[in-house]
């Protein structure tokens, strides 16, 4: 005998129960994922202002098939991409205010091996009179420098 009570009764509510527990689950389930992953895997990339050596946010570096990662408040970029691991890949470097002198192609850009657990640091040019300090507004300000293991400023850098 079944004593569950939904209002949506029957088969729906049985369904509806079920597809809650599996969603419930898979959720709990990529958690554990990312913690996983957050111990060592992820590539790093720092883009910092080559005047003050500070973090730079929201600057975008794109693959050149399209693939975009932006910095976060204090410059970082985690990168855990199987398909790039081992690979040499280049990155457009964009951002408003700043830019990176051209290559000798005329590409504004970087070039680095993506391995898991290395780092390396893009210097990029201030053009504007501004320095960009941090993102006031948005979820996970500072969520690479936490996969990356790097302290951040404030108490609660995720939403």
């Amino acid at each position: 005998m079944n004593h569950y009570r939904n209002p949506l009764g029957g088969w729906t509510g049985r369904l509806t129960a079920r597809v809650t527990a599996w969603v419930t689950a898979t959720g709990l389930q990529l958690c554990g994922l990312h913690l996983v992953m957050a111990q060592g895997d992820f590539f790093g990339i720092q883009v910092v202002d080559a005047a003050t050596g500070r973090g730079v946010p929201l600057v975008e570096l794109r693959t050149v098939n399209q693939v975009s990662y932006w910095s976060d408040s204090a410059g970082w970029i985690a990168i855990s991409e199987p398909g790039l691991v081992g690979e040499e890949v280049f990155f457009f470097v964009t951002g408003h205010g700043y830019e990176i002198a051209p290559d000798g192609f005329g590409m504004r850009g970087v070039r680095f091996t993506v391995t898991p657990g290395g780092r390396e640091t893009v210097r990029i040019q201030r053009t504007n009179v501004a320095e960009r300090l941090y993102r006031v507004t948005g979820a996970d300000i500072y969520r690479d420098s936490l996969l990356l293991g790097v302290e951040v400023p404030i108490k609660s850098p995720l939403l």
